[in-house]
């Protein structure tokens, strides 16, 4: 597994009242995290706090931290 590089694409999060996807309020325009080193378990949606990669559940297309063995993430279907 590479090092994160911070791109934003795991950064989406699902809004039940539109029923889409949407990135996460803490990314800036550039997709770099505004609270990047206090982000674990800070709450960044409904129902939703942000996660160390390792406990991630996910494969984000095109990022090179992932490895590829584990289900595409919905926003990306």
């Amino acid at each position: 597994m590479s090092e994160c590089k911070r791109c934003g694409k795991c950064c989406v999060i699902y809004n039940r009242f539109t029923g889409s996807w949407e990135p996460c309020k803490y990314l800036a325009d550039d997709n770099e995290c505004l609270i990047y080193n206090d982000r674990i378990g800070k709450k960044i949606g409904y129902g939703f706090v942000c996660l160390h990669h390792k406990n991630w559940i996910w494969d984000i297309p095109g990022c090179t931290y992932f490895t590829g063995k584990k289900p595409i993430h919905p926003a990306y279907i």
